[in-house]
Protein backbone atom coordinates (compact mmCIF):
# COMPACT_ATOMS: atom_id res chain seq x y z
CA UNK A 1 0.00 0.00 0.00
CA UNK A 2 0.97 3.62 -0.43
CA UNK A 3 0.87 5.29 2.98
CA UNK A 4 1.10 8.92 4.06
CA UNK A 5 2.08 9.44 7.70
CA UNK A 6 2.89 12.56 9.71
CA UNK A 7 5.31 12.82 12.64
CA UNK A 8 8.61 11.36 11.31
CA UNK A 9 10.73 12.96 14.05
CA UNK A 10 8.60 11.60 16.87
CA UNK A 11 9.72 8.59 18.92
CA UNK A 12 6.93 6.24 17.87
CA UNK A 13 6.61 7.75 14.38
CA UNK A 14 10.16 6.84 13.38
CA UNK A 15 9.59 3.21 14.39
CA UNK A 16 6.19 3.08 12.68
CA UNK A 17 7.74 4.32 9.44
CA UNK A 18 10.53 1.73 9.62
CA UNK A 19 8.09 -1.12 10.32
CA UNK A 20 5.71 -0.07 7.54
CA UNK A 21 8.54 0.07 5.01
CA UNK A 22 9.97 -3.29 6.08
CA UNK A 23 6.49 -4.78 5.66
CA UNK A 24 6.67 -3.80 1.98
CA UNK A 25 4.65 -0.57 1.96
CA UNK A 26 5.64 2.65 0.21
CA UNK A 27 5.81 5.32 2.89
CA UNK A 28 5.60 9.09 2.40
CA UNK A 29 5.90 11.50 5.32
CA UNK A 30 5.82 15.23 5.96
CA UNK A 31 8.22 17.25 8.10
CA UNK A 32 7.16 20.59 9.55
CA UNK A 33 10.65 22.12 9.28
CA UNK A 34 13.86 21.47 7.32
CA UNK A 35 16.25 18.76 8.41
CA UNK A 36 18.79 21.40 9.50
CA UNK A 37 16.38 22.57 12.24
CA UNK A 38 16.56 19.25 14.07
CA UNK A 39 19.21 18.31 16.60
CA UNK A 40 19.99 15.61 19.10
CA UNK A 41 17.59 12.74 19.50
CA UNK A 42 14.95 14.26 17.21
CA UNK A 43 17.53 14.43 14.42
CA UNK A 44 18.42 10.78 15.02
CA UNK A 45 14.75 9.82 14.72
CA UNK A 46 14.38 11.88 11.55
CA UNK A 47 17.46 10.30 10.00
CA UNK A 48 15.99 6.90 10.81
CA UNK A 49 12.71 7.86 9.10
CA UNK A 50 14.55 9.17 6.05
CA UNK A 51 16.03 5.71 5.49
CA UNK A 52 12.55 4.24 5.03
CA UNK A 53 10.32 6.99 3.65
CA UNK A 54 10.12 9.80 1.15
CA UNK A 55 10.25 12.95 3.27
CA UNK A 56 8.67 16.24 2.21
CA UNK A 57 10.10 19.09 4.27
CA UNK A 58 8.45 22.28 5.53
CA UNK A 59 4.89 20.98 5.33
CA UNK A 60 2.46 21.24 8.24
CA UNK A 61 -0.73 19.23 8.40
CA UNK A 62 -3.54 21.02 6.58
CA UNK A 63 -1.49 23.91 5.18
CA UNK A 64 -1.48 24.72 1.46
CA UNK A 65 1.60 22.59 0.81
CA UNK A 66 -0.08 19.63 2.50
CA UNK A 67 -3.25 20.21 0.49
CA UNK A 68 -1.16 20.30 -2.69
CA UNK A 69 0.58 17.03 -1.74
CA UNK A 70 -2.63 15.04 -1.16
CA UNK A 71 -4.13 16.56 -4.29
CA UNK A 72 -1.09 15.70 -6.42
CA UNK A 73 -0.45 12.20 -5.06
CA UNK A 74 -2.79 9.36 -4.13
CA UNK A 75 -2.58 7.28 -0.95
CA UNK A 76 -4.33 4.13 0.19
CA UNK A 77 -4.00 5.02 3.87
CA UNK A 78 -3.41 8.26 5.74
CA UNK A 79 -1.89 7.88 9.21
CA UNK A 80 -2.56 11.03 11.22
CA UNK A 81 0.22 10.47 13.73
CA UNK A 82 1.96 13.82 14.20
CA UNK A 83 0.55 16.04 16.94
CA UNK A 84 1.37 19.15 18.94
CA UNK A 85 3.31 17.82 21.96
CA UNK A 86 5.08 20.84 23.44
CA UNK A 87 4.53 20.67 27.22
CA UNK A 88 2.07 17.83 26.65
CA UNK A 89 2.31 16.61 30.25
CA UNK A 90 1.66 20.04 31.75
CA UNK A 91 -1.41 22.11 32.51
CA UNK A 92 0.36 24.81 30.47
CA UNK A 93 -0.19 22.77 27.29
CA UNK A 94 -1.52 25.17 24.64
CA UNK A 95 -4.95 23.60 24.03
CA UNK A 96 -6.10 26.03 21.32
CA UNK A 97 -2.84 25.97 19.35
CA UNK A 98 -2.59 22.19 19.59
CA UNK A 99 -6.15 21.59 18.38
CA UNK A 100 -5.72 24.08 15.52
CA UNK A 101 -2.50 22.40 14.39
CA UNK A 102 -3.92 18.88 14.64
CA UNK A 103 -7.09 19.62 12.67
CA UNK A 104 -6.19 22.43 10.26
CA UNK A 105 -8.26 22.18 7.03
CA UNK A 106 -9.51 18.73 8.04
CA UNK A 107 -12.58 19.12 5.85
CA UNK A 108 -10.51 19.80 2.70
CA UNK A 109 -7.89 17.19 3.54
CA UNK A 110 -10.46 14.41 3.95
CA UNK A 111 -12.37 15.45 0.86
CA UNK A 112 -9.24 15.35 -1.32
CA UNK A 113 -7.90 12.13 0.20
CA UNK A 114 -11.19 10.35 -0.51
CA UNK A 115 -11.45 11.74 -4.03
CA UNK A 116 -7.96 10.39 -4.78
CA UNK A 117 -8.76 6.87 -3.58
CA UNK A 118 -7.83 6.86 0.11
CA UNK A 119 -9.97 4.30 1.92
CA UNK A 120 -8.91 4.61 5.53
CA UNK A 121 -7.44 6.98 8.07
CA UNK A 122 -5.57 5.78 11.15
CA UNK A 123 -5.52 8.38 13.92
CA UNK A 124 -2.94 7.90 16.65
CA UNK A 125 -4.84 8.19 19.91
CA UNK A 126 -3.60 8.21 23.49
CA UNK A 127 -4.44 6.48 26.72
CA UNK A 128 -4.70 10.02 28.11
CA UNK A 129 -7.85 10.41 25.99
CA UNK A 130 -9.36 7.04 26.84
CA UNK A 131 -10.58 7.92 30.32
CA UNK A 132 -14.24 8.77 30.73
CA UNK A 133 -13.07 12.21 31.80
CA UNK A 134 -9.70 13.12 30.19
CA UNK A 135 -7.38 14.21 32.96
CA UNK A 136 -5.11 16.52 30.97
CA UNK A 137 -5.38 19.20 28.25
CA UNK A 138 -3.33 16.90 26.01
CA UNK A 139 -5.83 14.06 26.48
CA UNK A 140 -8.73 16.38 25.68
CA UNK A 141 -7.05 17.60 22.48
CA UNK A 142 -6.29 14.04 21.37
CA UNK A 143 -9.92 13.06 21.89
CA UNK A 144 -11.22 16.09 19.97
CA UNK A 145 -8.69 15.48 17.19
CA UNK A 146 -9.96 11.92 16.78
CA UNK A 147 -13.59 13.07 16.84
CA UNK A 148 -12.96 15.77 14.23
CA UNK A 149 -11.06 13.39 11.95
CA UNK A 150 -13.80 10.78 12.35
CA UNK A 151 -16.55 13.24 11.48
CA UNK A 152 -14.99 14.44 8.23
CA UNK A 153 -13.37 11.14 7.27
CA UNK A 154 -16.59 9.13 7.47
CA UNK A 155 -18.55 11.95 5.86
CA UNK A 156 -16.42 11.51 2.73
CA UNK A 157 -16.76 7.72 2.77
CA UNK A 158 -13.57 6.55 4.47
CA UNK A 159 -13.00 4.27 7.43
CA UNK A 160 -11.51 6.10 10.42
CA UNK A 161 -9.82 4.11 13.15
CA UNK A 162 -8.12 5.17 16.37
CA UNK A 163 -4.83 3.44 17.19
CA UNK A 164 -4.53 3.95 20.93
CA UNK A 165 -0.93 4.25 22.10
CA UNK A 166 -0.11 3.18 25.69
CA UNK A 167 3.37 3.97 27.11
CA UNK A 168 6.09 2.86 24.69
CA UNK A 169 9.73 2.54 25.68
CA UNK A 170 12.93 1.74 23.84
CA UNK A 171 15.81 3.25 21.81
CA UNK A 172 15.55 6.91 20.76
CA UNK A 173 13.02 7.72 23.49
CA UNK A 174 13.38 10.91 25.51
CA UNK A 175 15.16 10.37 28.84
CA UNK A 176 12.48 8.81 31.02
CA UNK A 177 12.14 6.02 33.55
CA UNK A 178 14.51 3.45 32.03
CA UNK A 179 17.16 6.10 31.37
CA UNK A 180 16.86 7.22 35.00
CA UNK A 181 17.06 3.64 36.28
CA UNK A 182 20.11 2.78 34.19
CA UNK A 183 21.85 6.00 35.25
CA UNK A 184 21.24 5.33 38.94
CA UNK A 185 22.18 1.66 38.81
CA UNK A 186 25.33 2.39 36.79
CA UNK A 187 26.38 4.83 39.53
CA UNK A 188 25.59 2.25 42.24
CA UNK A 189 22.76 4.40 43.55
CA UNK A 190 19.28 3.28 44.57
CA UNK A 191 16.57 4.87 42.36
CA UNK A 192 13.84 6.82 44.12
CA UNK A 193 10.31 6.12 42.85
CA UNK A 194 7.62 8.43 44.20
CA UNK A 195 4.61 6.56 42.82
CA UNK A 196 5.39 2.82 43.09
CA UNK A 197 1.68 1.85 43.03
CA UNK A 198 0.90 3.88 39.91
CA UNK A 199 -0.32 1.53 37.16
CA UNK A 200 0.92 1.97 33.60
CA UNK A 201 0.71 -0.01 30.39
CA UNK A 202 4.33 -0.16 29.17
CA UNK A 203 5.09 -1.64 25.76
CA UNK A 204 8.36 -2.05 23.82
CA UNK A 205 8.37 0.36 20.88
CA UNK A 206 9.32 -2.37 18.41
CA UNK A 207 6.30 -4.45 19.44
CA UNK A 208 4.04 -1.40 19.24
CA UNK A 209 5.33 -0.70 15.72
CA UNK A 210 4.45 -4.24 14.62
CA UNK A 211 0.97 -3.71 16.06
CA UNK A 212 0.67 -0.51 14.07
CA UNK A 213 1.57 -2.28 10.83
CA UNK A 214 -0.90 -5.06 11.63
CA UNK A 215 -3.73 -2.59 12.11
CA UNK A 216 -2.87 -0.49 9.04
CA UNK A 217 -3.12 -3.68 7.03
CA UNK A 218 -6.13 -5.29 8.75
CA UNK A 219 -8.26 -2.24 9.55
CA UNK A 220 -11.52 -2.30 7.51
CA UNK A 221 -11.59 -0.24 4.33
CA UNK A 222 -15.37 0.21 4.25
CA UNK A 223 -16.87 3.41 5.61
CA UNK A 224 -17.14 3.26 9.38
CA UNK A 225 -15.35 3.69 12.69
CA UNK A 226 -13.16 1.39 14.76
CA UNK A 227 -10.32 1.36 17.26
CA UNK A 228 -7.32 -0.81 18.08
CA UNK A 229 -5.78 -0.85 21.55
CA UNK A 230 -2.46 -2.72 21.79
CA UNK A 231 -1.19 -3.52 25.25
CA UNK A 232 2.10 -4.52 26.84
CA UNK A 233 3.04 -4.92 30.49
CA UNK A 234 0.15 -3.62 32.59
CA UNK A 235 1.54 -3.34 36.10
CA UNK A 236 2.46 -1.04 38.92
CA UNK A 237 5.60 1.03 38.53
CA UNK A 238 7.22 -1.11 41.23
CA UNK A 239 6.51 -4.37 39.38
CA UNK A 240 7.69 -2.96 36.06
CA UNK A 241 10.93 -1.73 37.62
CA UNK A 242 11.51 -5.22 39.03
CA UNK A 243 11.07 -6.59 35.49
CA UNK A 244 13.57 -4.07 34.13
CA UNK A 245 16.00 -4.90 36.96
CA UNK A 246 15.91 -8.57 36.01
CA UNK A 247 16.85 -7.70 32.43
CA UNK A 248 19.71 -5.47 33.65
CA UNK A 249 21.00 -8.20 35.93
CA UNK A 250 21.03 -10.65 33.04
CA UNK A 251 22.75 -8.24 30.63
Amino acid sequence: MRILITGPSSFSGSFFIEALSKAGHEVVTTLTKTQSCYHGIRLQRLQKSMQYATVHEQICFGDEQFIELVHRESFDVFCHHGAWTESYNSMNYDFEKAFANNTRSMNRVCQILAANGCQKIIVSGSIFAECEEPFSPYGSVKRLTTQTTTFYGTHFGMHVSSFVIPNPFGPLDNPKLIHYLSTEWSANRIPSIRTPEYIRDNIPITLLALGFVHWVEQCPSTVGVSSFKPSGYISTMEDFIQRVAQVFRGA
